[in-house]
């Protein structure tokens, strides 16, 4: 039973307990696999995973699960999705299946993405959608990247960490599913700046890296050193280097 948020306070920036979290479940929340899911299995994945290790310590009993040997009631949500998307979420909401879709929005004014739940008479969670908007992937493919610069080294190049921007969407809006609120802590998962504040826990690592760099060791040859005019907030990655990069953060997104 983690339907009183206790379980939900602990994790690492909530320090306002639960001022920034909802009711919860009573049960192991089961999502089903909608449209475009099976386009992002290891996303999805990852993302129950980083959840499910945060509530519980360990990965060794599952909180967050997939259902994939049956198709939701509700497959595909179709292009019209985004114009409409405030009352065909409503309506599945009450679908009886918690459902996660992948769904490109031809709307420039239109939000990375969403969860849409409900609550029972007790204020218990009891159905969660997810809708990530892929629009960035159709357009620029899977690789785009949100990044933060983590250390500034010379006049010419920094430490820079990315991330998978969808990646990133789901983790997020995955919170919001198990009951989580938007928090005002700049880098935790749950804010409005999604990139993790990183300076301190990969301190020393970067120490290293920059010891590295002033030691001459060839720019080529380090991990998370770019030019500055090469990365930009939000870019597609396009080098082997840079993409290896992406794939590695996303294993140390902060909760």
């Amino acid at each position: 039973n983690w339907s009183d948020g206790a379980g939900l306070a602990g994790i690492r920036g909530f320090v306002a307990g639960t001022n920034y979290v909802s009711k919860g479940w009573r049960q192991i929340l089961y999502f089903h696999l909608g449209e475009g899911a099976q386009d992002h299995l290891d996303q999805i994945y990852q993302a129950a995973r980083l959840w499910n290790q945060a509530l519980l310590g360990s990965d060794g009993v599952h909180l967050i699960d997939t259902v994939e040997n049956t198709s939701p009631r509700n497959m595909r949500l179709g292009r019209g999705f985004w114009d409409d998307w405030d009352a065909i979420s409503e309506d599945l909401v009450h679908d009886g299946q918690n459902v996660i879709y992948f769904n490109p929005s031809p709307r420039q004014d239109s939000s990375g993405g969403f969860a849409r739940y409900r609550w029972d008479r007790y204020g218990v969670m009891v159905e969660a959608d997810i809708y990530i908007n892929t629009a960035d992937e159709e357009q620029y493919g899977p690789h785009v990247a949100v990044t933060h610069q983590a250390m500034n080294v010379s006049e010419t190049h920094g430490m820079y960490l990315a991330a998978n921007w969808t990646t990133m969407k789901l983790v997020h809006e995955m919170g919001h599913a198990i009951g989580l609120l938007h928090v005002p802590l700049s880098g935790n998962i749950m804010s409005y700046n999604a990139m993790p504040q990183v300076q301190q826990s990969w301190g020393p690592t970067l120490a290293i890296f920059e010891w590295n760099y002033r030691n001459h060791l060839s720019p080529d040859e380090m991990r998370f050193l770019h030019r500055h005019d090469s990365i930009f907030p939000y870019m597609v990655a396009e080098t082997a280097k840079l993409k290896q990069e992406m794939e590695f953060f996303g294993n140390w997104i902060q909760l």
